[in-house]
């Protein structure tokens, strides 16, 4: 099983498969976990490259991929799927990977030559042996001011948190947004001010990338899937890898990596290939008004 993340765990596991691709004699099958808007994406971006010498099957524990987003995304994406023959099991829990491929709990048996797994966040096991109060599904119990529930001089922001009152996705445009009152919270808190309470937004908007020089806009009950959409992602992604790439022993050349996942949907009509970051889907509170799109990297 390969894991969408840690990300250099992805890039290895990809880097087999294409390395399986140039040597088979057969279709490899490819199976990915998980129909979120990374599932999707993922799927999109290895079908790209892969065309003619892989067949992908994309695994949803849910009734439709997707969830989160409005139907005319998941009507859109959807489409792509079918256009591109990719296989869409829904409805299928997986009990268990092997060497084979997996096995789902109704015991119905799907070979796999890789499997990917791109589904939601779990939390570490070892959170259970801290004594923290967590949620049902073990993420750290958190109020408006990040302070882990129960123990006001420990905070919990991102992912493992799990906020209280109102739950938040576990997507990185609200793990972003926590920062500013987080760093301001640890600060009034070895100074004895009063903290602040962290707001997340009612909407945001996610690019998700169709790996043909296209990606489809979402928000709310809005949907656009155009080659503006795409010009948009690609440059925040390319953004957003240089501000990444600029720190850390090796970085660069990490950061290289992650960029030669790119989608080649739009060879061979002349236009350069795009980029992409295999997973990545780049969500932001974002006005309307595209032009005057940031990152929230530079809003902190």
């Amino acid at each position: 099983m390969i894991p969408s993340k840690p990300v250099p765990q992805l890039l290895a596991g990809w880097a087999r498969l294409q390395a399986a691709a140039r040597a088979a004699s057969r279709l490899l099958r490819v199976l990915v976990v998980g129909g979120g808007a990374g599932g999707v994406e993922l799927t999109l971006a290895m079908h790209a490259q892969l065309k003619g010498k892989a067949e992908f099957t994309l695994v949803h524990r849910g009734r439709e991929l997707l969830p989160g987003h409005n139907a005319r995304v998941r009507a859109r994406l959807a489409g792509v799927l079918q256009a591109r023959d990719v296989e869409v099991l829904a409805e299928r829990s997986v009990a268990k990977v092997s060497q084979e491929g997996v096995e789902f709990q109704t015991g119905e048996q799907r070979f796999a030559d890789f499997v990917f797994w791109v589904t939601q966040p779990a939390p570490p096991a070892w959170l259970r042996d801290t004594g923290l109060a967590l949620t049902e599904d073990g993420f750290v119990r958190v109020g408006p001011t990040l302070q882990a529930v129960g123990r006001p001089w420990i905070f919990a922001a991102g992912d493992v948190a799990g906020l209280e009152p109102r739950p938040v996705p576990k997507s990185g445009v609200f793990a972003v947004r926590m920062a500013a009152p987080l760093a301001a919270n640890l600060r009034a808190m070895v100074a004895g001010g009063a903290l602040r309470a962290y707001r997340p937004q009612n909407q945001f908007l996610s690019l998700i990338g169709t790996a043909d020089g296209r990606a489809v806009a979402s928000r709310g009950r809005w949907a656009w899937h155009s080659r503006l959409m795409w010009i948009w992602k690609n440059a925040i992604a390319r953004r957003f890898v240089r501000h990444f790439g600029g720190r850390g022993r090796g970085s660069e050349g990490f950061s290289r990596r992650l960029l030669s996942i790119e989608s080649r949907g739009e060879q061979g009509r002349g236009s350069r290939p795009s980029v992409r970051i295999a997973d990545l889907v780049l969500e932001w509170d974002a006005p309307l008004i595209f032009w005057r799109a940031r990152l929230l990297t530079d809003r902190s």
